[in-house]
């Protein structure tokens, strides 16, 4: 950290400026996930996704590419929340205009520096749908991916350094993919996704209450395996799933959340298998936090103001937390317990003890 900020200047990691086109790292998507969760946290009503070649993954500039997607009249917030966790104007002689900005700056992750590229959009701009599209069509298409690796190294080998012309030469290659897209759909690929999660109705025709595909939910792609879980499961049936938040060193230690496996947005919304699925571990994670972290209160939360798939908060309060700090504020009380990637292990291994000796 510099100065307690986790963000670290863009530099940091000494490596060369330039177009590069580098293996995928496997580690890419811990470290969106924890840059996400450092995000979110400051900027509850925006949301961060991981895009760009780390997210699909394919060889590319190695830089973990992020879009910060804020609602109205917020684009002044968010850039003061990421300067005061240490990101940094672009720069350069062609940076994107502070009306749609990028932050850039870099994080540590197990030993190494990883260089990030914080692109902030509005929530209703199209450029949000066409990041998603063009990110998940190279996901699910081996050829295209090929065929973008090797634009990007035909660039490079034809001897551009210039990162502001490496990347105008490669946009044709992705407008081009995109217009395929649009063609294939007829137009409406990511207008119809956008209006799916916007109406909220991933449920129509699915009176079975199978779990649609939603493969922009961040809770869904994390129970499919796709996004990283800081200390594993704790605990996973067919109705739901129950983990612990964060990962970022500092997190509040005992936080948990139990999601309904189907992407059911609100408590509304689940049917009532679910509902009393969840009631019931509300009530047994409660005793667990009580039983092996020695939580004198437990707190239940449901917010529902980001993202928009079930998420219920169970958060202990501690001994000794000041009565300032009771409620929703016990997690800013500067004496919790705290930590990281290892503590988190080390309390979901307990509680998985603990609820495993709890009848159901």
């Amino acid at each position: 950290m510099v100065d307690g900020r986790p963000i670290l200047p863009y530099d940091a990691s000494g490596a060369v400026r330039g177009p590069r086109c580098l293996p995928p790292d496997p580690r890419a998507s811990d470290v969106a996930a924890r840059l996400a969760w450092l995000i979110e946290r400051w900027l509850p009503d925006s949301q961060v996704e991981h895009i760009g070649s780390t997210a699909v993954p394919c060889d590319g500039k190695g830089v973990i590419d992020l879009q910060i997607i804020y609602p109205p009249h917020r684009l002044d917030a968010v850039k003061d929340v990421l300067g005061r966790l240490g990101f940094q104007p672009q720069g350069g002689r062609n940076p994107f205009p502070e009306d749609r900005p990028m932050r850039i700056g870099a994080i540590a992750h197990e030993g190494d520096i990883f260089r990030i590229h914080a692109h902030v959009i509005a929530a209703d701009c199209p450029e949000v749908g066409l990041n998603r599209a063009f990110r998940d069509r190279l996901r699910a298409d081996p050829a295209l991916r090929e065929a973008y690796v090797a634009e990007k190294r035909a660039i490079i080998a034809s001897g551009v350094t210039d990162t502001v012309e490496y990347a105008q030469r490669k946009s044709a290659f992705v407008q081009d993919a995109i217009r395929d897209l649009e063609r294939s759909t007829d137009g409406s690929c990511v207008a119809n996704e956008e209006s799916r999660v916007a109406r909220g109705d991933a449920r129509d025709g699915n009176p079975s209450g199978e779990n649609p595909v939603s493969p922009d939910c961040f809770v869904c792609r994390k129970h499919r395996g796709e996004e990283p879980i800081p200390g594993g499961m704790i605990y996973e049936d067919d109705l739901l799933a129950v983990t612990h938040v964060g990962g970022e060193l500092g997190t509040y230690l005992g936080h948990i959340v139990i999601e309904p496996k189907r992407h059911a947005p609100g408590v509304a919304d689940l049917t009532d298998g679910e509902a009393a699925a969840v009631g019931v571990m509300v009530t047994r994670v409660g005793r667990a936090l009580k039983e092996s972290e020695a939580a004198d209160h437990i707190y239940v939360f449901v917010m529902g103001h980001h993202v928009p798939h079930l998420h219920v908060h169970i958060v202990p309060r501690y001994p000794g937390a000041p009565t300032e700090f009771w409620g929703v504020h016990v997690d800013e009380w500067p004496e919790a317990p705290r930590g990281g990637w290892d503590e988190i292990g080390a309390l979901a291994e307990r509680l998985r003890g603990t609820l495993a000796t709890d009848p159901a």
